[in-house]
């Protein structure tokens, strides 16, 4: 029978109550036995929700493109003649290779849904939260769907970087393992290369301090993997530089202001990431950075963070970027309640706020990611399936077939080959080429030239039908809208209008 604890000597003892005594949570004394099936409900459920929302979810243009990279490259040309143009390593490409050759669209989702939750796993398994944490932390907004449900490469840093935590403490003894971890996290993206740079920074200085304590081959070997590492991960930039006929890969931020401009956008991240409210927002960072400095892993979160912030603020940046302060912020608690765990008791304050700040932060997004899977269920994500699905039903691509923009690739995934005549003569690859050599056939006068049977017009902007009077030969035969949310608020348009052409068409055609 539960048995109510009621706070006595203020906020101290409550927080032990309710946040570090085993066996307890909330402010209530349970038994064994309920605690147990909660540690088999977590998972489950989040498992069965995930699968749940990965059903309801349409794959967007991007996840799409990385796909159809998968698909129709080899790892060769992958890395050598594509991913230049796409500006990101090669991980998550290679990950999806077999299985974009082999099984239905729809793995893409499941993959990413599978990453989620290993990382859930070894929140559960191996993390120094409490129960009450490791119960709500895999459902919040990042780690639930923006990189979980939304299938990008960024599925793959939480559990890369869980697992950089969970053997943090035996780095220089097993620095393989550790360069080995970085590494892969290095090729998720370019925000897993700045981070994976700034922990393999971090541990060479580490490495220094700790260099009259250890044995002469624990020292080679801690050298020589840390320069493997080194070598290793400027042949992935050497791979990347950008060709100069590149084009549109990067939305370069307005970034005026000088330095301002990093403060600005940096508080502007870290509030999108963590809280949506300032105000908010500095208290648990204050408590944070009292904690981490407490436990001397201060730079494990701050360089991370710096780097992921000038990287937004100067070169790139999109929203759901933004998930990558909130999960570097995850692991750096992470180490830090990992060490020094015999001060406990002498610390127990900074530990005590920071588990209490860690909560405050799951509380405020688990509502976000009630609200993204409202959305999802309620509209498209994209447009690209309910298109696909009229496509085929009415065999409308064995005509010919156009289509314009960067977006229509959302469509290809549903077929086994290209289906758009404009586009590489109705020929693979399928995938959008991020170059100034880029054939597809778009221009509005090139379509009223042709007049071929069909034409898919994807569309970012509302009143999609504004752009009819640039096409007097046609009338729209279908709207198929989708609707890109970050959290609860539409960012970003995802529709398609599927045009027939009113008259005869003109012989010469792309495919021809």
């Amino acid at each position: 029978m539960s048995e109510v604890v009621v706070p006595g000597d203020g906020l101290r003892k409550w927080l032990s109550a309710t946040l570090i005594h085993n066996g307890r949570l909330g402010a209530l004394r349970v038994s064994p036995l309920p605690l147990k099936y909660l540690w088999l409900l977590a998972p489950v459920a989040y498992v069965a929700l995930l699968g749940v929302a990965i059903a309801h979810h349409e794959p967007w243009a991007d996840e799409a493109q990385a796909w159809l990279l998968a698909r129709d490259s080899n790892p060769v040309t992958l890395l050598k003649d594509y991913l230049p143009y796409e500006g990101t390593p090669g991980l998550w490409h290679l990950l999806l290779m077999v299985p974009a050759k082999l099984l239905p669209y729809k793995t893409l989702n499941v993959i990413s849904g599978a990453l989620a939750a290993l990382a859930t796993y070894l929140v559960l398994r191996y993390s120094p939260f409490p129960l009450i944490l490791k119960v709500i932390l895999p459902f919040t907004y990042f780690l639930f769907f923006q990189y979980g449900v939304v299938a990008r490469s960024y599925a793959l840093l939480a559990p890369l970087l869980f697992l950089v935590a969970i053997k943090y403490q035996e780095r220089l003894q097993k620095p393989w393992l550790h360069a080995g971890l970085l590494f892969l996290l290095g090729n998720v993206s370019a925000h897993g290369y700045l981070i994976s740079g700034a922990l393999m920074l971090l541990n060479g200085l580490h490495l220094v301090n700790e260099w009259p304590e250890l044995n002469p081959p624990l020292r080679k070997k801690n050298v020589t993997a840390i320069a493997t590492y080194g070598v290793m991960m400027a042949l992935v930039a050497l791979t990347l530089r950008p060709p100069p006929n590149r084009t549109g890969a990067i939305n370069w931020p307005e970034a005026s202001g000088g330095p301002l401009a990093f403060w600005r956008e940096g508080g502007n991240m870290l509030t999108d990431s963590m809280t949506n409210s300032l105000l908010i927002l500095l208290p648990v960072l204050a408590i944070s950075l009292w904690f981490l400095w407490r436990r001397k892993v201060l730079a494990l979160y701050l360089l991370p963070t710096f780097w992921i912030i000038v990287f937004s603020t100067y070169i790139y940046q999109a929203v759901w970027h933004r998930g990558t302060l909130f999960i570097i912020w995850i692991f750096a608690i992470w180490v830090g309640l990992q060490q020094y765990q015999e001060k406990d008791k002498q610390d127990s304050s900074s530990r005590l706020l920071v588990l209490a700040a860690l909560v405050l932060v799951c509380v405020v997004q688990i509502p976000w990611t009630v609200g993204s899977l409202r959305s999802d269920f309620s509209h498209a994500y994209s447009g690209s399936k309910a298109a696909a699905r009229y496509i085929k039903a009415h065999s409308l691509d064995k005509g010919v077939l156009w289509a314009t923009g960067f977006s229509s690739v959302a469509i290809l995934p549903y077929f086994e080959e290209n289906i758009f005549d404009n586009y590489h003569k109705g020929l693979k690859p399928s995938f959008w080429l991020w170059s100034d050599s880029n054939d597809m056939v778009q221009d509005s006068k090139a379509v009223e030239g042709v007049r071929p049977d069909h034409v898919v017009l994807s569309i970012k902007v509302p009143n999609a039908e504004q752009f009819m009077v640039l096409y007097p030969s046609y009338r729209v035969r279908e709207k198929f809208p989708g609707s890109l949310f970050w959290k609860e608020v539409e960012v970003e348009t995802e529709e398609f209008l599927l045009l027939q052409r009113r008259g005869p068409r003109v012989p010469s055609t792309a495919r021809e």
